[in-house]
């Protein structure tokens, strides 16, 4: 099992991901009605919703039955996930499992299960949700990363349960958990928490960011590429606001408003020019239309900023128009995605697709739809947003 995985990271274009505390959940004007929005949040090939009710819904990929219905077979228009002990209140998916993070404080995954990825004491697979052990309490947010997860609490303590061949669970070793165990030595009270694709990075209440994991491609931000079992503090150069790990890449806003990222460069994801190489300290973005509202993590070789006026700019690798510009030019710094029918509330990524949930409630997505995973009812790529048929 550890041949396969350490083969398997040599693929820097493999999945990252989920997503931490992915949506807004607010109530917004259309007319005179107000429209009650849900959760976004993208894995490899397949995507996830939370409606505003607490429900879930997946399409895409599903082969590992990570979109809960029961089954491995793939979807190209939203189904509903089967099981779920409860009403969801946060969803976060990784490269063949999901995870949902329950109002009662529970959190349930599903999908692949190699590792001990769904933390319910096994490494069976399961297409239907499971109870994740050893939380010991109510978590306030999830994050998955390819195969292994974490929650953040309360009191700003971390958890990890999963994969851990490169030391990203931060328990100080390289052992596999098939249930959750602490992150030791955080050096902080966390605030926020961003699993990526073989390590995690917490935001702590001081504006630092600390790292631990694989750091083969700088993705730790200090320096080196040296892999770490416990955090390391990443240099970003001022005091971040918004964290984002991506697939061997990671970015972060800073109280400046200027929006630095740093890893792996082989698709042009740290958006500071160039292309090609590692960059293992932090580097800003170029070419930014306007002030950024939030980054968005992908599991691939390319990263999006939600702007503050409700635009996406995105930039890295575009084989499959996951860029959204119309195009599949690879782009090494910013441009803004083309033809979103409104203004964005809500932005994720996956590993070569992206969606975006609107002010109106309507989710529009683009890129690659091999597996159905712009949720249009086909499989045709789309370098332009087209609507997920909810």
């Amino acid at each position: 099992m550890k041949n396969k995985k350490i083969i398997s990271l040599l693929f820097t274009t493999f999945f990252l991901f989920g997503c931490e505390d992915a949506g807004y959940g607010v109530g917004v004007k259309r007319g005179s009605s107000a429209v009650a929005l849900g959760e976004l949040s993208l894995g490899r090939d397949f995507s996830c919703y939370k409606t505003s009710t607490g429900s879930m819904k997946c399409w895409g990929s599903n082969a590992n039955g990570q979109l809960g219905d029961g089954t491995t077979t793939d979807s190209v228009t939203p189904i509903d996930v089967s099981g779920l002990a409860g009403t969801v209140s946060k969803i976060s998916l990784g490269n063949a499992h999901s995870c949902a993070l329950l109002s009662s404080g529970t959190v349930q995954c599903w999908g692949e299960n190699s590792n001990g990825t769904l933390g319910n004491g096994s490494t069976t697979a399961s297409s239907s949700p499971v109870n994740v052990q050893g939380l010991g309490g109510s978590p306030t947010a999830i994050s998955a990363g390819a195969s292994h997860n974490c929650a953040l609490f309360s009191d700003g303590t971390v958890k990890c349960w999963g994969d851990n061949l490169k030391g990203q669970l931060g328990d100080g070793s390289n052992t596999d958990r098939t249930s959750a165990v602490s992150v030791a030595g955080l050096g902080g009270t966390a605030t926020k928490i961003a699993a990526g694709y073989s390590s995690t990075c917490a935001l702590l209440s001081t504006g630092t960011v600390r790292c631990w994991g694989n750091n083969s491609f700088g993705e730790l931000g200090n320096g080196n590429t040296t892999d770490t079992t416990s955090p390391v503090t990443a240099n970003i150069g001022g005091t971040a606001t918004d964290l984002i790990a991506s697939s061997f890449s990671t970015c972060a806003l800073l109280s400046t408003g200027v929006l630095k990222c740093w890893g792996t460069n082989g698709g042009a994801q740290v958006g500071n020019g160039t292309v090609g190489g590692n960059i293992s300290t932090p580097t800003t973005v170029l070419n930014l239309t306007g002030s950024v509202s939030k980054p968005a993590r992908s599991g691939g070789s390319f990263n999006c900023a939600l702007m503050s006026n409700a635009s996406v700019n995105c930039w890295g690798t575009n084989t499959n128009g996951q860029i959204g510009d119309g195009t599949t030019t690879t782009r090494s710094s910013a441009v803004a995605v083309q033809g979103l029918s409104g203004s964005v509330s809500q932005l994720e990524l996956g590993y070569d697709h992206a969606c975006s949930l609107l002010t109106t409630g309507k989710i529009e997505c683009w890129g690659r739809n091999h597996k159905g995973q712009l949720g249009d009812g086909t499989t045709t790529d789309s370098s332009a947003p087209v609507e997920v048929q909810l």
